[in-house]
């Protein structure tokens, strides 16, 4: 049995977030996308969107992955930039 030394376990540790560190990040995100969108073209706003919510998924547990998806998904179809949820007949 080999340990790592404490500043390998001291950074892998800041590699996952806690679920409240991911709502701010997002919330973050979220309140920047109104000037993303009027800063960047179309394909461009979606990579620069996919390189900032890479950076938070990147932080997210197994358990925590769906809540950021889930949140990512909401503020791309709020700002109108994918379909939203609409089933038939809607």
């Amino acid at each position: 049995f080999m340990t790592r030394p404490s500043h390998v376990l001291a950074h892998d540790s800041r590699m996952t977030k806690t679920r409240e560190e991911l709502a701010i990040a997002l919330d973050k995100l979220e309140a920047r996308l109104p000037a993303m969108i009027a800063e960047y073209q179309a394909a461009d706003l979606m990579d620069a969107f996919a390189r900032e919510a890479k950076l938070i998924e990147q932080g997210a547990t197994l358990m925590d992955s769906d809540y950021v998806h889930g949140r990512l998904n909401s503020m791309l179809r709020d700002a109108g930039l994918i379909p939203g949820d609409e089933g038939p007949g809607r």
